[in-house]
């Protein structure tokens, strides 16, 4: 099959392209009726966007305007510079995570600036200006839902997202496979036991209390499955194959769930997503917590095809099915326009790209370095098929 260079646009393939340093992620999509979306964003100047890789990527593609932005959860990580991003491109549609009402939100504010306002020194600053970005998305949101700029759309379960069913005739759906019922009714239950009568902090908020209601994306294109992760962790993925069921996992590609954590998945859902072990992996490492762990990659490594990395983990050791080297130059093929493509603190933003048609195929696939290839064949164009 000839393949196309991903530098061009070919508006009947799927396009998903995975951004991410060492710390957040971004997920661009290019759907097959030539309409863009992006699922999270992350960068360090949050205030300017000329550093912020998304909207670079998104320039150098000439969007103008997206469908929708995505709000996976509440961790910054997935949300620093996304006030920016929706204020150039101008989404159609505001999806986030979790149908959660305004009282919920509230309080996880009030949370919010209550960590801030008793955090000292460098931590007081981060969580401040994490604070305010995920305050300011939220009001950007509802402004757009009062002047009908912008379309909200709470997220859960089972949900067709887009298109809308009287336009099923384009072929391809995005549907939203988490949060459940469940996961929701225990993270509502957890922000209103976090402040207490005197409206202090009563209970701290766990980490994997804002994963577990990370959204789940599906998006289906003919024999084509591209499945995108978020942060969801093993709880709310038993949740996911007990309503949606085992038998539509399959997929042909998966950004793996929080980094590639043994937590980011529960018992055999990699068989579950594996299609005669053509699967590819996309992880965006974070080195803070040393995410991808060796464990975990051995895992996915026993069922995906290929596993491939926006950056190097920070590996302890490696593990005799992880290859920790860069792609040949002959791979690695790097775009002028986003050669200078870097966060804030000068840590290089990788970028792992696919395009697929909807015949289960993996039309062609480039790596932007730092981006590496974990397990699988490095020396020439991924390939797979599920058809």
């Amino acid at each position: 099959m000839a393949t196309t260079p991903l530098s061009s646009t070919d508006p009947s393939l799927l396009e998903v392209h995975l951004l991410g340093g060492s710390k957040g992620e971004s997920i661009v999509i290019k759907l097959p009726d030539d309409q863009w979306g992006v699922v999270d964003c992350y960068t360090d100047a949050i205030s300017e966007p000329d550093k912020n890789p998304t909207v670079q990527f998104l320039r150098s593609r000439d969007v103008k305007k997206l469908l929708f932005v995505c709000l996976t959860h509440a961790h910054d990580d997935h949300f620093l510079g996304m006030v920016k991003l929706i204020e150039e491109f101008k989404p159609a549609e505001f999806w986030r995570f979790g149908c959660l009402a305004p009282p919920h939100l509230q309080k996880l504010m009030q949370y919010n600036l209550l960590r801030a306002k008793e955090a000292t020194g460098a931590k007081k600053a981060e969580l401040t200006r994490s604070s305010k970005e995920f305050f300011d998305v939220l009001k950007i949101a509802e402004r757009g839902r009062k002047d009908k700029s912008i379309l909200p759309n709470p997220l859960s379960s089972l949900k067709t997202l887009y298109p809308l069913p009287r336009d099923s005739a384009k072929g391809f759906k995005i549907e939203c496979l988490a949060p459940s019922g469940v996961q929701v009714a225990r993270y509502q239950e957890a922000i209103l036991d976090c402040i207490g009568p005197d409206e202090k902090i009563a209970k701290e908020l766990k980490h994997s209390d804002h994963n577990e209601v990370s959204v789940v994306l599906k998006i289906t294109y003919g024999d084509t499955v591209v499945i995108l992760g978020g942060d969801l962790e093993k709880a709310g993925w038993e949740e996911v194959v007990r309503e949606y069921g085992e038998d539509n996992l399959k997929a042909l590609a998966v950004k793996v769930s929080h980094h590639g954590s043994e937590n980011g998945y529960c018992a055999d859902l990699w068989k579950h997503f594996t299609v005669g072990g053509k699967t590819i992996a996309m992880i965006a490492p974070q080195h803070r917590h040393k995410l991808p762990r060796p464990a975990g990659l051995d895992d996915i490594s026993k069922f995906a095809n290929q596993i491939v990395a926006t950056c190097k983990p920070k590996l302890d050791w490696k593990p005799a099915s992880v290859v920790r080297e860069p792609l040949p130059e002959s791979r690695m093929i790097l775009r002028t326009h986003l050669a200078a493509m870097k966060l804030a603190d000068d840590t290089p933003c990788g970028q792992c790209s696919f395009k697929f048609d909807n015949m289960g195929n993996v039309v062609d696939g480039e790596l932007i370095e730092p981006a590496v290839v974990l397990h699988g064949e490095g020396t020439k164009a991924p390939t797979a098929s599920i058809a």
